[in-house]
């Protein structure tokens, strides 16, 4: 059985849901005049946007996924990166494809993934008419045999672990932190002003990371 270590980047994908987000946009409701309403939309709503497309980024049917950072076994960390999303993912399951990855060989291994990045990938395959091969099958999200989520496994042993993100568990379990000085809500920031490096440097160190939440938590805890 092969140990497949990830993390997946997003931003917000350029969709029609930004129109329909800018619809729902409106003012407080002490806000009555046509002219003070108009001056809100023209100083404060583009901000008020600017956040909600912020949000998408977080959403897995919305988002585009820009960084897909992996390990498998102990091999080095190595990152697929870029503003094209379709070569972002071919490059990361061809690499699948030549280690012989598949859904039924490999276990999954990362951080809140059952919720965020297989959700993610799974529709970006979708969305690119790429077969899910290699990812495990949707049966076995819940089977630690094919699927080790590391903040699923900890929030199962204690309800205190709830909230607590990557860096808040390396400083807990006395891991080395992670470098760059980045954090999630960071990347559409970065990624804007044309940081993909840094984004990707952020992206591997978080595969760092699971992998040592990964062998801590199979060590004491499965």
């Amino acid at each position: 059985m092969n140990n497949l270590y990830f993390d997946v980047e997003t931003i917000p994908a350029e969709t029609h849901m930004i129109k329909k987000l800018y619809e729902t946009i409106k003012p407080p409701a002490s806000i009555k005049k046509p002219e003070t309403i108009e001056k809100w939309h023209r100083e404060q709503a583009p901000a008020v946007l600017a956040e909600k497309v912020h949000k998408l980024g977080l959403k897995p049917l919305y988002c585009q996924v820009i960084c897909i950072g992996v390990r498998i076994n102990d091999d080095p960390v190595r990152s697929f990166y870029g503003e094209d999303e379709f070569k972002v993912l071919r490059e990361f399951l061809d690499l699948c494809r030549d280690r012989g990855i598949t859904g039924d060989n490999t276990r999954w291994i990362g951080h809140n993934i059952i919720n965020f990045d297989l959700p993610v990938l799974r529709t970006c395959c979708l969305r690119n008419r790429q077969f899910p091969t290699a990812l495990p099958r949707m049966r076995n999200y819940r089977r630690p045999t094919f699927v080790l989520d590391t903040l699923q496994v900890l929030q199962h042993q204690y309800k205190e672990y709830q909230g607590l993100g990557m860096d808040d568990l390396a400083e807990l379990f006395h891991l080395p932190p992670k470098t760059g000085g980045l954090d999630g809500s960071k990347v559409y920031e970065e990624y804007m002003a044309g940081n993909l490096d840094k984004i990707a440097e952020y992206c591997e160190g978080d595969v760092l990371l699971a992998y040592d939440l990964a062998q801590l938590i199979c060590a004491y805890y499965l």
